[in-house]
């Protein structure tokens, strides 16, 4: 069904009604999917490569929205940027809890998991941000390859 912007606003009253949309067309079910990927894994490892891939997969999907969400950010609510960054801490703790786990069972040799999380994280944005200098990159391959630099960046040593 094809509405026009103009059409929108008749619906959407604020700017921040369609940003919030936009958000949580990004996060709706993301948070719920990452812990299902870290519950379901048979460890440390597994968890946060499943975890990252769905991630990734889920971030090609909403590109679009990410791009808006950078690029409208300043123009939120207060109570909507505070919003926004609660989601995005919320998926960076996930990753945060997987790799702490991993350090704790002797996985992982990360010494700075919240900011290992935040680079995962950023791998995301950085499909999204940075399409142009990765189009020639199939996306299965994307995934792949920051796979293979998450498993470096917090030390994997099963």
């Amino acid at each position: 069904m094809d509405i026009s912007v103009g059409s929108l606003y008749k619906y959407i009253r604020t700017k921040d009604n369609i940003l919030w949309l936009v958000m949580d067309g990004i996060y709706g079910q993301l948070e719920d999917q990452l812990e299902a990927e870290r519950t379901e894994a048979s460890g440390p490892t597994e968890a946060l490569l499943h975890a990252l891939s769905r991630y990734l997969s889920a971030v090609d999907t909403v590109r679009r929205g990410i791009l808006i969400m950078y690029r409208e950010y300043k123009n939120l609510s207060p109570d909507a940027q505070t919003e926004f960054e609660e989601r995005e801490r919320r998926v960076i703790n996930i990753f945060a809890d997987i790799i702490k786990e991993g350090v704790n069972a002797g996985v992982f040799s990360c010494s700075h998991p919240d900011l290992a999380s935040l680079d995962l994280l950023m791998a995301g944005h950085a499909w999204a941000l940075k399409g142009w200098l990765l189009r020639q990159i199939p996306l299965e391959t994307y995934i792949a390859r920051q796979c293979e630099v998450a498993r470096a960046l917090v030390g994997v040593s099963d």
